[in-house]
């Protein structure tokens, strides 16, 4: 497993967790009210969706690396 994969696999994980956090945080406010859960719902899914981008741009930017390292 290279870096670069082991790398793009985090961020999806890690994108992942976030989104499920934020989808919990959610479920929370709507529950019990309140903005702090809301707030922390609009931070953990904008997370998300950065680590998303991020991912992509960084794909995008070392797809390269995957064929030379093969040869």
């Amino acid at each position: 497993m290279s870096l670069r994969f082991f790398h793009i696999l985090f961020i999806a994980v890690s994108a992942l967790f976030a989104a499920g956090f934020g989808a919990w945080l959610v479920e929370k406010y709507l529950r019990e009210g309140g903005y702090l859960w809301l707030l922390a719902a609009a931070l953990s899914l904008c997370s998300a969706a950065a680590m998303v981008v991020y991912g992509v741009r960084f794909y995008r930017k070392t797809r390269h690396l995957g064929q030379a390292g093969a040869r």
